[in-house]
C-alpha cells in the first residue's frame, strides 16, 4: 500500500458531483448519438458536419455535391426530426446545447 499526503489527495480528488455530472453528460451524449443513428446516413453526415465540425452550409453542399439552397430546408427538417427523437427520449434543446458547448460535440 502506498502512502499519499493528505494535501495531495485533496488536490487530486474529484469535486463532489463531478462524477455524477460527467455521468449525465455521457448518458446524454449516448442518447443524442442513438437518436442521430435513426436518421438516414446522409442526414447524419450533414448534422455532424454542421454541428460537430462547424462546416458552413456552402461547405457541406460542396463536399457532398448537393445544391446549397435546398440544403437549408433539408437541414431545418433534419433538425426538427432530431428534436422530435430527442424529445421522445426526454432530452430538450437546452440540454443538447449545454452538452455541445461543454464537450465540443465529442
Amino acid at each position: 500500500m502506498r502512502e499519499v499526503a493528505l494535501d495531495a489527495a485533496i488536490e487530486t480528488a474529484p469535486e463532489p458531483g463531478d462524477a455524477e455530472s460527467q455521468h449525465e453528460v455521457d448518458t446524454m451524449e449516448h442518447v443524442v448519438r442513438s437518436a442521430l443513428a435513426e436518421l438516414p446516413a446522409e442526414d447524419q453526415v450533414i448534422v455532424r458536419m454542421r454541428f460537430w465540425d462547424d462546416f458552413s452550409i456552402a461547405d457541406i453542399a460542396r463536399a457532398l455535391g448537393l445544391e446549397q439552397k435546398p440544403l437549408y430546408r433539408r437541414l431545418e427538417a433534419v433538425q426538427a426530426r432530431l428534436g422530435e427523437l430527442l424529445a421522445a427520449r426526454g432530452i430538450d434543446r437546452t440540454q443538447v446545447a449545454m452538452m455541445l458547448t461543454r464537450e465540443g460535440g465529442d
